[in-house]
């Protein structure tokens, strides 16, 4: 998985002959996203009437606040005020696609591609810029050994964001593990909640390819955004804190 960017000068125009090829030939979603540079020289007034209505349209959508940040939320290994809301945000709206409930949620670090989200307006497109990548919520269903694999694969990465696990980290192990605050069982199973990338093995997580999981069909994206809209229209705070879900041993 690749992150792109696209010079927003010339995105319009992208968009624009994305959708005629949309129309022209079905649904395409790309395997993987590459850099895209797009030079046009002069201008095209035609071509500009065609796109503005997409750009302005965009952009409104975009611009659209969906809560007030009391407070900055960065990301940091091996826990942050930022993967915690995330996962947390993750698990609590996991709740309504997938029965069971999730135990547990992980994220990737580095599939949250912005380093903080600072107070005040938290707006759509910020959203899209922290989640950029067309994720699906999945949860995959393991025992408590291969969870102890997982567990140590977050050792051996630093530390990632979770939700509903605590974990000490010595070197490449991971050691008091627990689980709603119950310590691991191998021989019990647990549902785990994440993204798709992960569920396929990225991020070197290969064990996890063949284990049994439920894809949503709801981008993790979404899920989150509808969820921070859901806690604003309760006047809740959309807030974390470091809560020694992850520590480093000594």
């Amino acid at each position: 998985m690749k992150f792109y960017t696209v010079n927003y000068t010339r995105f319009y125009l992208l968009l624009f002959v994305t959708a005629l090829a949309l129309v022209g030939c079905g649904f395409y979603q790309p395997s993987e996203a590459e850099v895209v540079n797009i030079r046009v020289e002069g201008e095209d007034t035609i071509l500009n009437a065609m796109v503005t209505p997409y750009r302005i349209a965009l952009e409104e959508e975009m611009g659209t606040v969906i809560a007030e940040l009391p407070e900055d939320l960065s990301k940091a290994l091996p826990e942050s005020a930022l993967g915690n809301l995330v996962c947390d945000l993750l698990m609590e709206a996991s709740d309504t696609l997938f029965t069971p409930a999730p135990d547990l949620a992980i994220h990737n670090y580095g599939g949250l591609r912005v380093g903080t989200l600072y107070k005040g307006a938290l707006t759509r497109g910020r959203m899209f810029e922290l989640l950029p990548f067309e994720n699906y919520v999945v949860m995959v269903t393991m025992n408590g050994a291969e969870l102890r694999q997982l567990c140590n694969w977050i050792a051996a990465y630093g530390g990632c964001p979770v939700a509903g696990i605590s974990m000490v980290l010595e070197e490449d192990l991971a050691t008091n593990i627990r689980v709603q605050g119950v310590s691991i069982d191998d021989s019990r199973e647990y549902h785990v909640v994440m993204n798709d990338y992960m569920a396929n093995g990225g991020d070197k997580l290969f064990f996890l390819k063949g284990l049994p999981s439920e894809n949503s069909g709801v981008l993790v994206r979404d899920l989150l955004i509808d969820a921070i809209r859901a806690r604003s229209a309760r006047n809740e705070a959309v807030l974390s804190t470091i809560e020694n879900r992850i520590t480093l041993g000594h």
